[in-house]
């Protein structure tokens, strides 16, 4: 049943990451590129060419562009599926433990309009959380049709959300293991490991076939390596920083949310406000716009003149703040991508800091640029294990698993139980309303058994 399940879970995951990829192409091209004269450099695994010039015809338009977006996505949640509007992620956390694994059918659907115009028009965040819901949705739906009970259809649930984020960040297994952990701080779902695995290796191979198999992001494997204990220093470091930007992140971006679910204005209006002032900062740096992969693909080139060090750490202050605005005021975005991000160009600036002091040089920037998105996730998502899975497959190998490993499990517990940008999430099974029911369901059945 699950393998059947899971295949079809697959199959309509890739076909959706599809989807949603083009479509967030599409809006792109006809927001960003039409409007402004802006076209955002690609993920290394979806460009044939690794050179850059930053030229944009019309930045002012930026704001406008932003805001207009901002203003269909708000229109369009608010009328068909509110709970379309914010990050993925935590809408799918949400249905397992609170709404027994129930997501309306036209949720899939409306997401990905809502994130496509979201990120195409210039808004901050990723595609792998809405993604992950899409996949999610679908799980909920072949629930019902399958007639599964209320805990099958939470698996169900589990699977396609990590089937979607497997598939369209091309990592099939940390996908899967990110669906059985996503859900606690401190536990795992177990169960719902095999049915994320034929989820997510099947969508993988769905989306792979239309795109190719090479990894989002291109990285110099030659560099990629640890090869003297001492490395192990520089990464603890990596750990730390990454604790402390995570804690950062996470309160800034609850502030801003916070903010704009108090603020009196019309619920459609505010992701235009929140369009307006990502556009605003996007004038002095576009970089912070859309998905912001390509500019990550520049770090790990070490393409200096377009990625300097003071631009990096501008990056990384003005990224948390663009897709704080973006998804708090109620766009229709990710927030997976956006910390890969950070954690990426976060480990970008270390290294080269390090570098220019005459620190560390035997160490690649590539190195510590994909320790610091696995151990910089880690921490904001509480999901150690499959970030440094995920880090394996974007390496292709165990290259880098020591430092990962130490960075990562660093920044986790650094960073506290309690910080995390899924704020749906609980700490471990007991404190699952979903599994609370489950086991009163059990002592139930065994006392009536018992009489």
């Amino acid at each position: 049943k699950w393998i059947l399940i899971g295949f079809l879970l697959g199959v309509v995951a890739g076909l959706g990451a599809i989807g949603l990829f083009l479509s967030v192409e599409f809006f792109t091209g006809l927001f960003l590129k039409l409007g402004t004269g802006y076209s955002p450099p690609l993920a290394g695994g979806f460009q044939n060419s690794y050179t850059y010039d930053l030229f944009i015809e019309r930045p002012w338009l930026f704001p406008v562009v932003a805001g207009f977006g901002g203003l269909l996505v708000g229109l369009i949640t608010t009328r068909f599926s509110p709970e379309s509007e914010g990050h993925g992620t935590d809408a799918v956390i949400d249905a397992y433990h609170h709404k027994s694994g129930n997501i309306r059918a036209r949720v899939p659907l409306i997401k990905a309009i809502a994130s496509s115009i979201t990120i195409g028009s210039g808004g901050s965040g990723g595609t792998e959380g809405p993604a992950g819901q899409i996949a999610g949705g679908f799980g909920s739906l072949i629930g019902k049709l399958f007639k599964l009970d209320e805990d099958e259809r939470r698996i169900a649930v589990a699977a396609g959300l990590g089937a979607g984020i497997g598939s369209i960040f091309k990592i099939p297994l940390g996908g899967a293991v990110f669906s059985a952990e996503v859900f606690y701080r401190r536990d795992f779902e177990v169960r719902a490991l095999i049915p994320g695995l034929v989820a997510s290796v099947t969508g993988y191979t769905v989306f792979g076939f239309v795109f190719g198999w090479d990894r989002l992001f291109t990285i110099p494997f030659d560099l990629v390596k640890y090869t003297h204990p001492v490395s192990l220093i520089l990464y603890a470091i990596v750990g730390l920083v990454s604790a402390v930007v995570s804690i950062a992140w996470v309160k800034t971006f609850y502030s801003i949310s916070d903010y704009f679910s108090r603020v009196r204005f019309p619920k459609y209006l505010k992701p235009a406000i929140g369009g307006v002032l990502v556009g605003m900062i996007g004038i002095v740096f576009p970089q912070v716009l859309g998905t912001s992969y390509g500019w990550l693909q520049i770090a790990i080139n070490k393409d200096y003149t377009l990625m300097p060090l003071y631009a990096l750490g501008a990056v990384i202050i003005f990224k948390i703040l663009a897709t704080s605005l973006t998804i708090g005021s109620g766009g229709s975005a990710g927030v997976f991508g956006p910390s890969m991000v950070i954690g990426g160009l976060l480990g970008a600036f270390i290294g080269t800091a390090f570098h220019l002091l005459g620190l560390f040089t035997w160490i690649d920037v590539s190195s510590v640029i994909i320790v610091g998105m696995v151990s910089f996730f880690g921490a904001t998502a509480k999901t150690p294990i499959s970030s440094i899975i995920m880090g394996s497959e974007l390496t292709g190998g165990y290259a880098l698993l020591a430092p990962m490993m130490l960075a990562t499990f660093i920044a986790y517990i650094m960073s506290g139980q309690h910080n995390s940008i899924f704020r749906s999430q609980v700490l471990s099974r007991s404190e699952s309303p979903a599994h609370r029911r489950e086991y009163q369901r059990v002592i139930l059945s065994d006392h009536y058994v018992k009489d």
